[in-house]
């Protein structure tokens, strides 16, 4: 009895939907709020939007419950049982367990995804107004360090293709050094030509002449351990970081370094994504780091008003990177230090 009575209350709640005219009215609140909390600069703007959305959930909800069988705007239905005159009952809480259940279950769905759609939409809006892709003249580009951890051998065939995208594709106006620091449980071939390069200079995309310098961290066996030995060796204003996979577009690092000027910040993490996509599995992966760094990051940042580092690509203020250690006894040094 009691799925029979759950399903012909549902039918009876969901029998009037919202009319064109209030879909465009909580749309064109939607996209408003959205555009305002966009352009909001001041540093109350995660209380400004959490106050916006609370007011679009309320609405919603109101425009819902209004069009339900139970709100003063639904149509009368005659002899269906309810006041008198067949006018909608209003404001009926009279609902079983289950239906309770579900009823919490969907609230908190919506109000989930609300939280999450604003603050995303406002930060695209934002993202896409940022003036920081701008160029930088050699006296106001602050001096910077390349890091490039490796692990061996597991990284032994692309180290030093990355390695000379690094030094000649990546534009940058003052020249920079590139620290190749790697480990490895047993001496390797490719050692030989790194140890050969090691010192060198290569002329890079902006005709300045970078040098590479190549790190062998003894004892090491992580990651972790080899940029802590690393940024023991850095003498610069900032720091980069990439994994020995990753070839930076390149003007990638002046956005970063742009951005970080123009907000003041200690880290700017770009965004990430696959140089090729032969296949459909591919696809589906750079859809979720999309998703990841367009969507979930900028959310993020909009709710909590902080950022999440992610390893690489990641340009750091060297004075407040150097502050602390990255741990080699976990598993994902990255995450735990941007939690920390």
């Amino acid at each position: 009895r009691f799925p029979k009575q759950m399903a012909a209350r549902a039918s009876h709640f969901f029998n009037a939907p919202a009319t064109q005219g209030e879909v465009l009215v909580v749309a064109a609140i939607f996209a408003l709020t959205s555009l305002l909390f966009a352009c909001w600069r001041f540093k109350c703007a995660s209380i400004s939007a959490s106050l916006a959305m609370a007011a679009i959930v309320a609405a919603e909800c109101f425009f819902a419950w209004q069009r339900s069988p139970y709100g003063a705007w639904a149509p009368a239905e005659a002899g269906s049982g309810g006041e008198e005159g067949g006018a909608p009952r209003r404001w009926d809480w009279d609902m079983g367990g289950g239906q309770w259940a579900l009823f919490v279950v969907i609230a908190l769905c919506d109000v989930s995804a609300s939280l999450t759609t604003l603050p995303a939409a406002g930060a695209l809006v934002k993202r896409l107004l940022e003036p920081s892709r701008r160029s930088l003249g050699d006296a106001e580009a602050p001096s910077v360090t390349v890091l490039l951890p490796c692990y061996m051998p597991n990284e032994q065939a692309i180290v030093e293709e990355t390695i000379d995208h690094i030094l000649t594709r990546l534009h940058y106006p003052r020249a920079y050094e590139l620290i190749c620091c790697y480990n490895t449980p047993h001496p390797l071939e490719v050692e030989a030509g790194l140890a050969a390069a090691d010192g060198q200079q290569r002329r890079g995309a902006d005709g300045h002449l970078n040098t590479l310098r190549v790190l062998k961290v003894d004892g090491s066996t992580s990651k972790a351990q080899n940029l802590n030995a690393a940024l023991r060796l850095v003498d610069t204003d900032n720091v980069v970081i990439y994994d020995a996979d990753h070839h930076p577009d390149p003007h990638s690092l002046v956005t970063l370094t742009s951005f970080m000027l123009d907000h003041r910040c200690a880290c700017v993490q770009g965004s990430t994504y696959l140089r090729r996509t032969p296949s459909l599995l591919s696809l589906l992966v750079n859809a979720e780091f999309f998703v990841t760094y367009f969507v979930i990051f900028p959310a993020q940042q909009a709710l909590t008003q902080t950022a999440f580092f992610g390893g690489s690509n990641a340009l750091w203020d060297a004075a407040a990177l150097t502050t602390q250690e990255f741990r080699h006894d976990v598993q994902t040094e990255d995450i735990e230090f941007s939690a920390r």
